[in-house]
């Protein structure tokens, strides 16, 4: 019996917790483009992503994954922390890398995530049944 109201404790408050959460967010988004101040990189068409399932975000290099929980509330997303495998090199990502940190606000217009962070905006896009 203890064991039950325990667990029904844990399932109402990270329930109560989960509740401010934007689930407008949720799903698979494909970066589409990152606007710096000077320029604009369009990466390789549906190659990277991002997932948001809740509070946890995973998403992909070019060899490697990497997951994270954050902050997510008031269009802000904060405290991302997590990990990534260490497969092999990735060398395209290994050089923007510094523009995907996902600590700043968002905004969701139609099918496009723009992220806003300290170096510039990154735009996705939201998946489809086509992409997958």
């Amino acid at each position: 019996m203890r064991k039950l109201t325990l667990l029904c404790l844990l399932l109402l408050s990270s329930s109560l917790w989960l509740k401010g959460q934007d689930k407008s967010l949720n799903g698979k988004w494909f970066l589409e483009e990152i606007v710096l101040k000077d320029s604009i990189i369009h990466p390789e068409r549906n190659k990277f992503y991002l997932v948001f399932d809740g509070v946890e975000i995973l998403f992909n290099k070019e060899k490697n994954r990497c997951g994270m929980t954050a902050t997510i509330q008031n269009n802000l997303i904060s405290d991302c922390y997590g990990s990534c495998t260490k497969i092999c090199c990735d060398e395209w990502y290994g050089t923007t890398s510094q523009y995907f940190n996902a600590n700043g606000s968002y905004e969701i217009k139609g099918s496009i995530l723009e992220l806003k962070n300290k170096w510039g905006l990154l735009k996705y896009r939201k998946s489809t049944p086509k992409d997958d």
